[in-house]
């Protein structure tokens, strides 16, 4: 045991003083070598090999997987106790922002808008005066796009039509993409038994909780912004970023709360559009299960599949539809396009 003790020592840096404890024990006349290993709050790696892919291994079920060299830069970074600069204090180059979208909403939850205080109260501003990356953010004229991509098949080979909801304040934008995703989820009616059984193609719920977190937790400071990609078989809600600092996958999924931007959340939350409560992720993990987001080191994907049991191959059911479609867009309008996306989807 002490050759072990050593091994562990000499052979892995930082230092694991303090987090191994090696014992034994006798099981079936046999002696077992335990080692209980506590968790680190560093980027942990073989001494010979430094910070590198042949260095750097993560558990993955029973088995150790090599880290990627971004995965390395992520977690070494999160391991220095890294602070990410708040999204109200990125200046942003506009001197013309109007906020009516921002005050409406604000004004419909009943919170106070005091106008003169207005910009400061709510992080619109840097300590300097300037207009923020918040404020063009929730602004009512951005260039931040919002876009809902469709595709006829199960991948992107054959691009079907691209829907635009940005250009506008994301308490805005956020909105309409989510009226769109429902407009295009068609309830099935099974009348044949009473009470009669209705279902949708996907769970709205846990889509918006996917859709809203994608929209709250992005690394905005990037300039990309969080996208929907329809496709023949399934929805995909991709963020970038990757996991939160010092959070682990487990973590993660089981709702513990680490907001990426807390200014932007702030705003959600006065604006009665999220809680800090953590259930958005649980709520999709209780739909789709934990299978449904995948991590990179720079993006979370979130995968809604589409169940068509009940719909016809050539877009009938089996049974009737509520409606044409249950929901709606553009003042309750449902477009040619919109129509033909529904088409494409069953």
């Amino acid at each position: 045991m002490r050759e072990i003790r050593d091994i562990i020592r000499d052979q892995i840096l930082p230092s694991t003083e303090g987090l191994c404890e090696i014992g034994s024990l006798l099981e079936d006349d046999k002696t077992i070598i335990v080692i209980k290993v506590t968790k680190g709050n560093k980027l942990y790696y073989i001494k010979k090999e430094g910070r590198s892919a042949t260095g750097c291994f993560y558990r993955d079920g029973t088995s150790s997987t090599p880290m990627s060299e971004e995965e390395i830069d992520r977690r070494f970074v999160a391991s220095l106790n890294y602070k990410r600069t708040l999204l109200s204090e990125i200046p942003v180059n506009r001197t013309d922002l109007k906020f009516e979208t921002l005050r409406d909403k604000l004004r419909l939850n009943q919170i106070h808008i005091n106008d003169d205080t207005f910009l400061s109260n709510f992080n619109l501003v840097t300590n300097e005066g300037r207009y923020n990356l918040l404020a063009d953010l929730l602004s009512d004229e951005n260039r931040i796009s919002i876009a809902v991509c469709v595709f006829k098949g199960k991948d992107k080979t054959e691009y079907l039509m691209r829907n635009e909801y940005g250009n506008k304040s994301l308490i805005q934008a956020y909105k309409d993409a989510i009226n769109y995703c429902e407009a295009i989820n068609p309830t099935y009616v099974d009348v044949s038994s009473r009470p009669r059984k209705e279902k949708r193609m996907f769970d709205n719920k846990a889509f918006e909780e996917a859709w809203i977190n994608a929209c709250v937790h992005n690394s905005w400071d990037n300039h990309i912004s969080p996208q929907i990609y329809i496709y023949e078989d399934r929805m995909e809600i991709e963020s970038q970023g990757g996991l939160p600092y010092g959070l682990t996958e487990e973590e993660f999924l089981t709702g513990i709360s680490k907001p990426v931007n807390p200014d932007l959340m702030d705003i959600f939350k006065s604006c009665r559009i999220v809680e800090r409560s953590g259930h958005g992720v649980p709520e999709v993990v209780k739909v789709y299960g934990k299978g449904a987001y995948k991590f990179s080191a720079n993006t979370i994907t979130v995968t809604i599949p589409f169940d068509k049991n009940g719909f016809n191959q050539d877009g009938t059911v089996n049974g009737t539809v509520n409606g044409t479609v249950n929901g709606t867009v553009n003042d309750g309008v449902v477009s040619k396009s919109e129509k033909l996306i529904m088409d494409a989807t069953l």
